[in-house]
């Protein structure tokens, strides 16, 4: 679930603030002509970006309650593809143990 809900952060936070989307063409490009495509490499760059403007956000020390009001302002501010009860799911997670959860968001930037 965090998994997905990180995909659809960085997805949607590409297209609002930057106005890039994914090229369903790069899924049969290789690499190198991926490299050479700017397009590309505008959309992987500013991705990076998110990711590491993410991980810098989840490595910032906070209190347990701090953390939890951090992730709903920043995951729940656009349309996500959980249900009520994911959600209600993950904030009971991060209430018990903040810190466990916040590790797994770390753990499922690289995936990104």
């Amino acid at each position: 679930m965090l998994l997905r809900l990180l995909k659809t952060y960085t997805r949607h936070h590409l297209k609002d603030r930057f106005g890039l989307e994914w090229n369903k063409e790069w899924d049969k490009q290789s690499s190198e002509i991926k490299k050479q495509d700017a397009g590309y490499q505008k959309y992987n760059d500013k991705r990076k970006q998110i990711i590491r403007d993410l991980h810098i956000d989840f490595c910032r020390p906070r209190h347990p309650n701090e953390f939890l009001a951090y992730f709903a302002s920043k995951f729940t501010g656009m349309y996500q593809y959980i249900s009520t009860e994911e959600y209600l799911l993950i904030a009971e997670q991060i209430k018990i143990q903040p810190e466990q959860i916040r590790i797994l968001c770390l753990l499922a930037l690289p995936v990104l």
